[in-house]
């Protein structure tokens, strides 16, 4: 029997009931490696900006916890993509800008090319998210404000046996994964991360780690399982 443990948060490891395997000796099990917490802020003057950028849908929860979606009426919004899009349904939203293609750089440059004059843009996120749309569009003398709306805390998790594989769902799982546990042992086991970002963050510290061509949790599980040669 050959068993599979993946590290991550609860929704994003909710998508492991929905997976169906087609082999019968494999065991996997999901562990809340992260957990977010809604932190205490506030915006004085929405008039400041034009524009307000939504990178995901938590990030649209946690901003609407605090903020009432009419207070944003005069803003356009511009989301990483189509899930996102859909998430501001849910507060009678609909964004203005959705780019065909999203990476930070990506994000700035096609928004840029579009939009010439832009008063301000808010930037609902988290306290672990990177700074490159911040920094790109200060460049360009654009007022753009990051506000942290949610943090990124360790999961209260317990791993009490040893997993032929691991699977990472984000850079933070694991690195929560490292902090709570000796790692090295990583090094003799099949290790997938869900993306290139997390991939990136697992081989800082020293472990082999390969990822899919489509980041998604199915497409990590079946990479992992078409490795179990190696397992």
């Amino acid at each position: 029997m050959k068993s599979i443990a993946v590290f991550g948060s609860q929704d994003s490891l909710e998508g492991l009931k929905k997976i169906e395997l087609t082999e019968d000796n494999i065991v996997i099990d999901g562990f809340e490696a992260i957990k977010f917490v809604e932190t205490r802020f506030t915006v004085s003057d929405f008039s400041a900006f034009d524009w307000i950028f939504f990178g995901s849908k938590r990030g649209i929860d946690f901003f609407f916890k605090r903020i009432n979606p009419g207070e944003i009426r005069d803003l356009k919004i511009a989301c990483v993509g189509k899930k996102t899009a859909e998430k501001l349904k849910q507060f009678n939203l609909k964004p203005d800008f959705i780019p065909t293609n999203f990476s930070s750089k990506h994000f700035f440059k096609e928004f840029i090319e579009k939009y010439k004059h832009i008063k301000g843009i808010l930037f609902p996120t988290s306290d672990l998210s990177n700074t490159n749309l911040e920094e790109d569009f200060n460049k360009k003398g654009v007022h753009f404000k990051k506000i942290v709306v949610y943090k990124t805390v360790c999961g209260d998790f317990k791993v009490l046996k040893d997993y032929n594989a691991y699977i990472f769902l984000s850079p933070s799982s694991f690195n929560c994964f490292a902090k709570k546990y000796p790692y090295d042992f990583l090094r003799e086991r099949v290790v997938c991360a869900i993306g290139n970002i997390t991939a990136k963050e697992v081989e800082k510290h020293g472990i082999k780690c390969i990822f899919p061509q489509t980041f998604s949790l199915r497409e990590a599980l079946k990479l992992t399982i078409s490795k179990s040669g190696e397992i």
